[in-house]
């Protein structure tokens, strides 16, 4: 950490994680003197009794073990929500935090529950280096090293965890919640807490699709109050959410660059090894891979990998992501036979470390299934796509994005299999719902579109697939230009479609690549 970050702004990430975070999750809090500790534990409490949440407090014994301080950890659990825990420093040896770290999916499946840990600077380090899995389960680490200022009034100051930031059924409060931000910021907003504000503003924008929108609120709001209040990795987490913005809008170039020039500078402050430097070369990778120059993707995906097996360990999370996204830059590649193995062993290691539920698990499931998918093996392919969307609408619910990839990957591989009266229903609902939550003009939208336009050209519905077609190639014409390679598809599509039709095709361009 190069800069100790402002004392109320800390105070809002911590009050979107309180708000938002899963039920089981880690929330860690760097606090040295009493008064520090005392101003923050209050503004937790405040955020948490806002909500409902049932508070109490852990103190360690000195004298028990990791065993000891699980099932004080549960017993409390059954009084409260959010549990502070706090107690002797020197208590966290390295012993006492591998035993908590192989308790970790235990204490998760016992203790459904935010855990505060109160801790010294040098137990984060502790934590880190000595329970990685424990430490991935961490919603942030937070500094309360200083004494807030008396003219900073923390978490009312503007209202930080808010429904629009969680509702992905609606977008209407979404609009309105930029709306409340924007007003905010035209009037005399603290210093301190336009970071965390406009970056929510950009979060929500890119999750509209609104891509100017997202990009001025991190460039031109975001990235400056980082770099004037805050810590470089707030900094390098703007550029970051700036490449993302890139990529959904498919200047796959531009989020090259942008990561790139993140890379070098995390590479500058925190040094070549440091996890998040070696997790930036890993984006850098991903986005050399979406940019289809897989020559720079693969050696750099394989370079992090060596480094992370060697640094984090070879079961770490950062670490069995990298292999992931390896395995997917060889499918990208044909090189299923390099691929497929990847995702297999990714797979069962995170079954067994995280469960068959959890998050990482259920992309490389679903990334799995897809190579399975490229390599023929549809048999193996849709019962992983049938798990993963089961999952994911009982964990999420229908309308979660994530649920949604997992229903427009099902389809898809019903389709390939010829199971055309199971894939059209499920495209159909897919589609509808992209359409109410994201409009009718998100890249996401457009997608499902084509792939429903695709499905009905294969059942022979012509007549119902080409006005999908010509509907794509319109928006996807005034979005990304006359040029650009998905307009060039939707062009062929249409194309193919009619002369199937026997119906003329007029365009000033020629058809590009098939489909």
């Amino acid at each position: 950490m190069t800069e100790e970050p402002a004392f109320g702004a800390e105070l809002g990430r911590l009050a979107r994680a309180v708000g938002h975070g899963p039920d089981f999750q880690i929330l860690i809090v760097e606090a040295v003197s009493d008064e520090a500790k005392r101003t923050a534990r209050d503004a937790i409490d405040h955020a948490a009794e806002e909500r409902g949440f049932r508070v109490a407090e852990v103190c360690w014994d000195p004298a028990a073990d990791a065993d000891g301080l699980e099932q004080l950890i549960i017993a409390a659990v059954t009084d409260a929500d959010l549990i502070h825990l706090s107690g002797a420093l020197d208590w966290l040896t390295s012993q006492r935090w591998q035993g908590l770290n192989i308790r970790r999916d235990r204490l998760a499946e016992s203790a459904r529950a935010r855990l505060v840990w109160w801790l010294h600077p040098r137990n984060v380090a502790e934590m880190a280096t000595q329970a990685p899995d424990l430490w991935a389960w961490r919603g942030g680490v937070y500094s309360f090293l200083d004494v807030a200022s008396p003219s900073v009034s923390p978490l009312t100051s503007f209202d930080f965890p808010h429904e629009a930031q969680v509702n992905r059924a609606d977008p209407e409060p979404r609009r309105n919640r930029i709306r409340e931000i924007r007003s905010w910021l035209e009037g005399t907003p603290q210093p301190e807490l336009v970071y965390e504000v406009a970056r929510e503003w950009g979060d929500l924008a890119l999750s509209l699709g609104e891509f100017d929108e997202a990009r001025h609120a991190y460039q031109d709001i975001a990235l400056p109050a980082a770099r004037l209040h805050h810590t470089a990795q707030e900094a390098l987490t703007i550029k970051q959410a700036l490449a993302a913005v890139a990529t959904e809008a498919g200047d796959f170039g531009g989020a090259v660059e942008v990561l790139k020039d993140a890379a070098e500078e995390s590479g500058r402050i925190l040094g070549a090894d440091h996890p998040d430097t070696l997790r930036s070369r890993n984006n850098l990778a991903s986005a050399y891979q979406d940019a289809g120059r897989l020559n720079d993707a693969i050696p750099l995906h394989e370079e992090t990998l060596k480094a992370q097996e060697q640094l984090l360990e070879p079961n770490h999370p950062d670490t069995l992501i990298t292999r992931n996204n390896l395995a997917s830059a060889y499918q990208d590649a044909g090189r299923l036979n390099d691929a497929i193995p990847l995702f297999e062993e990714t797979l069962t290691t995170e079954e067994q470390l995280f469960g068959p539920d959890h998050p990482d698990t259920l992309i490389t499931r679903n990334n799995l299934a897809s190579a399975y998918r490229a390599a023929g093996r549809l048999n193996d392919a849709i019962p992983l796509h049938e798990e993963n969307f089961k999952a994911r609408t009982q964990l999420l619910g229908p309308n979660h994005p994530h649920t949604l990839t997992s229903s427009n990957n099902l389809a898809s591989a019903y389709r390939a299999a010829s199971r055309l009266n199971d894939a059209i229903p499920l495209h159909e609902e897919n589609l509808k719902a992209l359409t109410q939550i994201l409009g009718p003009n998100h890249p996401h939208t457009l997608t499902s579109r084509n792939n429903l336009a695709s499905a009905y050209y294969a059942a022979g519905r012509i007549n119902d697939a080409i006005p999908l077609f010509e509907e794509n190639l319109t928006a996807q014409t005034q979005l990304l230009g006359p040029d650009h390679p998905d307009t060039l598809r939707s062009r062929n599509n249409l194309a193919v479609a009619c002369a199937a039709a026997g119906k003329p095709f007029r365009s000033e361009e020629q058809p590009g690549a098939s489909a």
